[in-house]
């Protein structure tokens, strides 16, 4: 339970990584996300939650 809510706390702060303007580590935050929920079953489907809300959000500033 404890590594489980830890873990979603680090996919939090990679999420708001992703919304600072201008940054250059998408392939790293990615990268760490997808790991976490590759090796993590009891966070998988939040991760996938948070990839979700991030491709939304990209795709809505895309077409802005």
């Amino acid at each position: 339970m404890f590594v489980s809510v830890c873990l979603s706390r680090y996919v939090t702060v990679l999420v708001e990584l992703t919304r600072i303007e201008g940054t250059k580590h998408g392939r790293l935050i990615a990268s760490q996300m997808l790991d976490v929920a590759i090796r993590v079953q009891a966070v998988r489907a939040f991760v996938v939650v948070q990839m979700v809300s991030i491709t939304v959000v990209l795709c809505t500033h895309s077409h802005s």
